[in-house]
């Protein structure tokens, strides 16, 4: 399966929901995930304040973001690398007595090259950096001595992360901007792309595996809610869930779910064994164990029906220009691809559908579930249902729908499995974007268009299922 950075990391996230799955988390992996109308009207207002209204003015945006968190990462890296060399004087660390030994330290400290290209980047020297968000620190001594605590809790985490720190989490924010910056119609798809990529190359280059990235996006996670409760001997009880998420989700071989091009240490047992000293992990373990053989299934299931999408449906979607259809935060009354729907895991788990040896889903919604054989409907009153594929598929499309909010569905009719099809209308096509200050009759031959490439992607899934099955015959 190839590495796509925004939908590998996207679809990890919603693969591992906290509420609806405790033995694993949506924190398991920061990755992006679809913003939902509340959170893009907020990056919306962001944006709009700080004049980002193209590609340049976003990369820009980026950059500031990224030197705000510079002073982080610089602190991850000194206080760590100083406390393993002096484990008894960190708390005692003063600038009016250390100044030199510590400047000393910091230039003895070795760079990693991805590092000094973060700090580059926002146009400071790493060295000087370091210093300046090191020196902020050690003048408050209630941070000063937060931090001897925080090194001396999380030290094993720290060894595994070496010295890539709060990157991880800004890098993920980065991805989460980009994003927003596509739906909102400030960015072509091309643009969207490049940006993208970017990100997902230097993911790649600061770290060694999914371990080590995990490791960072712990770390940040476990620094914000220790920071935000001026805790860190009695962990809130947030940061100690997210924990012991983490060593549970660690079970599963994500390096051979997701492979990623050059990253192949398979580094997440390694993080496995980091967290043992912070969990119950025989309590943990035991629960694993007991629910594996299902939980295992489950996940095969779900990452297949992810690549057939991928593979085989998601370049009809982009060649016809309609992406953003199938990118909205969705919701259990509307349609949900399996790489975007937020809660895709804990539906498709909670109807046990009795699905045959090879068969895998890839769309649901209110009252059917496609995948790569047939159709599933269990609709309460009529009871569970499966239809295979037929040779066609008649698609035709209804009027608009206001459900209020600004939450306007579009309904699809498939004849001949008697399915309803709801589409949320794009985040663009509602708010203040480019195209909402486009004529009536511009928005309605843009919406036009768009329904009759849905209606053309529909009406071929038979044969582009069939393909797919085809295609595993012959392999």
């Amino acid at each position: 399966m190839a590495f796509n950075t925004y939908l590998n990391l996207k679809f990890v996230d919603a693969l591992y929901e906290l509420r609806t799955t405790p033995f694993t988390s949506a924190e398991y992996y920061a990755a992006t995930r679809t913003q939902n109308f509340e959170t893009l009207a907020f990056v919306a207002r962001s944006f709009r304040q700080d004049h980002v209204t193209n590609a340049r003015s976003l990369e820009n945006y980026l950059i500031r973001h990224r030197d705000v968190n510079a002073w982080k990462v610089g602190v991850f890296k000194f206080f760590h690398e100083y406390y393993r060399a002096r484990p008894d004087s960190l708390a005692h660390l003063s600038l009016k007595n250390d100044a030199q030994y510590m400047e000393r330290f910091i230039d003895d400290i070795p760079m990693n090259p991805a590092l000094a290209d973060f700090y580059g980047e926002c146009g400071h020297d790493p060295h000087l950096a370091l210093k300046y968000s090191v020196s902020k620190v050690i003048c408050d001594e209630r941070r000063l001595g937060w931090m001897n605590l925080f090194c001396g809790k999380f030290q094993s985490l720290l060894d595994l992360d070496d010295d890539t720190g709060i990157i991880a989490q800004d890098l993920v924010d980065q991805i989460n901007f980009v994003d927003a910056a596509f739906d909102l119609g400030i960015i072509s798809h091309s643009e969207y792309e490049e940006l993208i990529n970017r990100t997902g190359e230097r993911i790649v280059k600061m770290f060694s595996g999914w371990g080590h990235f995990l490791t960072g996006i712990l770390l940040s996670r476990l620094y914000t809610y220790c920071v935000s409760t001026a805790e860190v001997r009695y962990l809130p009880g947030q940061a100690q869930e997210i924990i012991d998420n983490f060593y549970l989700a660690c079970n599963n071989d994500l390096d051979v779910r997701l492979p990623v091009p050059s990253w192949e240490n398979n580094d997440i047992g390694l993080l496995r064994e980091a967290l043992k000293p912070l969990v119950a992990h025989e309590r943990l373990d035991s629960l694993w164990n007991s629910l594996s053989s299902r939980t295992r299934d489950s996940l095969d299931r779900i990452t297949r029906g992810f690549d057939i999408y991928t593979r085989f449906i998601l370049p009809r979607i982009e060649n016809s220009g309609i992406i953003l259809w199938f990118r909205e935060f969705c919701k259990f009354d509307e349609f949900i691809p399996i790489s975007s729907g937020y809660d895709f895991r804990v539906y498709y788990d909670s109807l046990k559908l009795p699905l045959t040896p090879g068969e895998f889903p890839v769309f649901i919604m209110k009252f059917n579930m496609f995948t790569n054989k047939g159709v599933w409907n269990f609709h309460p009153y009529s009871g569970i249902r499966f239809r295979p594929w037929p040779g066609t598929l008649t698609v035709s499309s209804g009027l608009p729908v206001n459900r209020g909010l600004g939450n306007v569905i579009l309904p699809f009719y498939i004849r001949e499995i008697g399915c309803d099809i709801e589409f949320q209308l794009p985040y663009m096509y509602k708010c203040d974007s480019l195209f909402v200050e486009k004529n009536p009759e511009e928005q309605f031959g843009i919406i036009k268009n768009d329904v009759a490439a849905l209606i053309e992607i529909f009406t071929d899934l038979p044969r582009i299922f069939r393909e797919y099955n085809q295609s595993e015959k012959n392999e």
